[in-house]
């Protein structure tokens, strides 16, 4: 396959690429898994009404009793239902000979009752309301490979544009398989050592050890069929769940699932902009994709996820052009996690940039709470020149001032 003439280009497009595969699943996570709780709770409010029927008993009773033998998408383990009071109640009811006996008068007495119940019991064996386990597994098992092709990727990029070895070599496909062999992984202890040694930061390892979880978490998924064993507790100790023994059956919560997307996006963008800015003598693309994740993540009601990489960003030596935005990106950030003190702070690191143009001077107003002068500036300026300088109507920043009048007159006239 022909490589791009650039590393910049081959980066760029591989970061590209992550992010649809990302974007899909993050719509996945959000969408789909909320169609399958729905249809579940659909099916068991059904299951517990024809169970009422079967057994002449109350449907509220009779759902609560399911629901205690069922996991939830907040459980990290599958409760062994043996160990719940309904499990230990039926244990010992059915070895009370006196209850065999009633059962099997009950059975003789209401034969289609007992027909129906049987056919109830049977689908719910069959096929128990557990979508959304199946989905969320699918969905954990998807992303951790997305992030494993990124970092491939990344990593026979260095190969093909940067280790002299391979340079002379002019057949691209001898290049190709000469340097898969020393830069194609197997295993993520493999990859991890292997991005060691070719980027001199380490500013992504913060999350080396929780992307480590749930590396493993996903390979019981597929191997174990979610059950725990002693690889899995030895991978994952710094985050394992407190309940995690081996024999166990491991889950995917919804919780867990998001902040394995929170994980994911942290380390593949911390990763590829350190790989970024050592390997290539040109930033541009890199910084502009540093802008961009910085709006779409704020956009996506995730401040959260850029201040738990604020540092990192900061540390990044980003050009004239886009660092004015990824400030005041940064800045919302804080904002929009009440954090003024820091949000004042990233603010100051405006005052360096001389001159300063003038839709930061109304992020700056905007930021100090100061919508009057804010106003006049934008009323001054005229949208064409907002447009002009890349600025969106739908820029978080404008959250605060967004109903005024003002402010849909001038982006939004009639």
């Amino acid at each position: 396959m022909k490589q791009p003439d650039t590393l910049d280009t081959y980066l760029n497009s591989h970061w590209q690429g992550f992010l649809v595969t990302y974007g899909a699943l993050l719509i996945f996570v959000k969408e789909i898994t909320n169609c399958a709780e729905q249809f579940e709770e659909e099916r068991l409010q059904t299951m517990a009404e024809e169970l009422a029927i079967a057994l002449d008993d109350e449907t509220p009773a009779i759902r609560n009793s399911l629901c205690e033998f069922l996991p939830t998408d907040k459980d990290h383990i599958l409760r062994n239902v043996i160990d719940t009071p309904n499990g230990r109640e039926i244990i010992n009811m059915f070895n009370d000979s006196s209850l065999v006996q009633q059962l099997e008068h009950w059975l003789k007495e209401h034969p289609q009752r007992s027909s129906r119940l049987q056919e109830i019991l049977a689908e719910l064996l069959y096929r128990p309301p557990v979508i959304g386990i199946y989905l969320r597994q699918s969905t954990l098992i998807a992303l951790v490979s997305a992030v494993e092709v990124l970092i491939d990727a990344l990593l026979f990029g260095y190969g093909w544009y940067n280790d002299q070895q391979y340079q002379s070599i002019s057949d691209p496909a001898e290049k190709e398989r000469n340097i898969e062999k020393n830069y194609k992984q197997r295993s993520w202890e493999k990859r991890w050592e292997k991005l060691g040694q070719v980027i001199s930061s380490d500013d992504w390892q913060k999350w080396k050890d929780e992307w480590q979880e749930i590396i493993a978490r996903r390979n019981v998924c597929i191997h174990r069929g979610g059950r725990i064993d002693q690889q899995y507790l030895k991978q994952a100790e710094k985050y394992a769940p407190e309940q995690a023994q081996a024999g166990r059956i491991l889950l995917v919560p919804t919780k867990y699932l998001q902040r394995a997307m929170d994980v994911a996006i942290i380390l593949a963008f911390t990763i590829t902009q350190a790989a970024w800015r050592q390997w290539s003598k040109h930033h541009e693309l890199a910084d502009k994709a540093v802008h961009h994740l910085t709006y779409e993540l704020l956009c996506q009601k995730r401040s959260h996820s850029i201040i738990e990489m604020a540092n990192f960003i900061k540390s990044i030596d980003i050009g004239k052009e886009r660092r004015p935005y990824v400030i005041v990106n940064l800045a919302i950030a804080f904002r929009e996690q009440g954090r003024k003190t820091e949000m004042i702070n990233i603010i100051e690191r405006l005052n360096a940039l001389k001159p300063l143009p003038r839709v930061f001077q109304i992020a700056r107003y905007i930021l100090h709470e100061d919508y009057d002068n804010a106003r006049r500036l934008m009323q001054n300026t005229g949208k064409e020149y907002l447009y002009r300088e890349s600025v969106r109507p739908q820029w978080p920043l404008f959250d605060p001032i967004r109903d005024k009048p003002w402010f849909r007159a001038l982006f939004h006239p009639r």
